[in-house]
Formats: C-alpha cells, sequence, structure tokens
C-alpha cells in the first residue's frame, strides 16, 4: 500500500519488520544448525540466506530509508559485505565504505572492496573519501590502493592532499622493515617487499 501511494515512511516502517523478522528467523536458523564442519548443504544455504536478503534489500532500496534498515543490520551483526553493499545500492558512499572497511586489519578483502566501491562511485561524490581513507587503504591494501588513487587523478584526485597519508604509510612501513631486520628474520624477504612496495608507491610521487 505504501509503494503504491509512494508513502517512504510506511515502507520503511513495514521494510524495517520485514528485515527485523527476516533476520531473526535467520538467526534462529543458524543458532539451532548442529555443531559439526560445515557440510556442502550447510554452505549452501547460509549463501541462499545472503541471497535472499540481498534481493529484498535491492528490491526496495527505493522505497526505504537507509540509515533506518542499516541501523537493524549492524544491530543483527550482519557481516560487512552485506552492510556495505546494500549501503553501496542505497547511494550511501561513506557508510559503504566504513562497512567494507570495518572487515578488519588483517583482512585485504574489506579494503578492495571498499576501493571498488569508490571506484564505482560519481567522482565528487568519492573524492572526500579516497582523502579520508587514504591511511587506512594504504596500510591494508598498498599496490590496490596506488592503483584506485591513479585512475582517480584525471578527474581531479589531488595528489598533495594524498602525499601526507603517503609519507605516513612509508614511516611506517620502513619502521616495520628495521625492526624485522634488528630481528635477524626474513633479511631477504623484507629486501624483496621493500622494492616492491617502493615500487608501487612511487608511482604516486
Amino acid at each position: 500500500v505504501g509503494k503504491i501511494n509512494d508513502d517512504r515512511m510506511t515502507c520503511t516502517m513495514i521494510g524495517a519488520w520485514l528485515t527485523e523478522l527476516y533476520l531473526h528467523e535467520r538467526g534462529e536458523r543458524r543458532a539451532s544448525a548442529p555443531l559439526m564442519e560445515p557440510s556442502v548443504a550447510a554452505s549452501a544455504a547460509v549463501s541462499e540466506d545472503g541471497a535472499l536478503l540481498a534481493q529484498f534489500l535491492n528490491n526496495n532500496v527505493n522505497n526505504m530509508d537507509a540509515k533506518t534498515i542499516m541501523k537493524i543490520l549492524t544491530s543483527h551483526d550482519v557481516g560487512a559485505h552485506e552492510c556495505a553493499l546494500y549501503a553501496a545500492k542505497s547511494g550511501d558512499i561513506a557508510t559503504a565504505v566504513n562497512a567494507a572497511l570495518s572487515v578488519g586489519a588483517h583482512d585485504t578483502s574489506g579494503a578492495y572492496e571498499a576501493l571498488g566501491i569508490l571506484g564505482g562511485s560519481p567522482f565528487e561524490l568519492a573524492e572526500p573519501l579516497y582523502y579520508r581513507h587514504a591511511s587506512t587503504l594504504l596500510s591494508r591494501a598498498p599496490g590496490g590502493a596506488v592503483d584506485g588513487f591513479l585512475t582517480r587523478y584525471a578527474e581531479g584526485l589531488s595528489p598533495s592532499r594524498l602525499l601526507p597519508s603517503i609519507m605516513n604509510y612509508e614511516q611506517r612501513r620502513a619502521a616495520q622493515a628495521r625492526e624485522r631486520r634488528l630481528s635477524g628474520t626474513g633479511e631477504e624477504k623484507v629486501g624483496l617487499d621493500e622494492r616492491k612496495e617502493t615500487h608501487a608507491v612511487g608511482g604516486l610521487e
């Protein structure tokens, strides 16, 4: 009814209730699953759960308030990947990037997902987020970050505004390399890694 009457508040209320209901049922199914090695069938069920949620949210992304739905998703500990996809689809680029980067410092997939979101977004929306998250992107996925920056230079991405993050990254990388050398482990690998990373970041200067 709300959709027919173009009533966004009604659509959001109904959508929020359906999202809560779906996530509650999904949580109960996963909690009641036997504690054993994941089978092919169990993995397929988890994948189907995610696909159904994504389909529902995507089909109604223009009819519901994105911030309300995002609060529900995060309150149910929905994965960062799912949150990022929905936020990007709703046009909330900043929330999408934050969700992608919340995966964890030791997981590069979130950084690459954030770079993908930024690369696929209008430049005027993505530009301030490149500067805001440059340090995090460089620390987690230096090669991908450099490539992402370079592809946006022609559109007006400012090297001077990225420079503080690049210098900070270089200082941290050099300090970590010195620590590894002092520990007497992996000297040859350190030298190789240093050359690779210096070559990648050097493309920005």
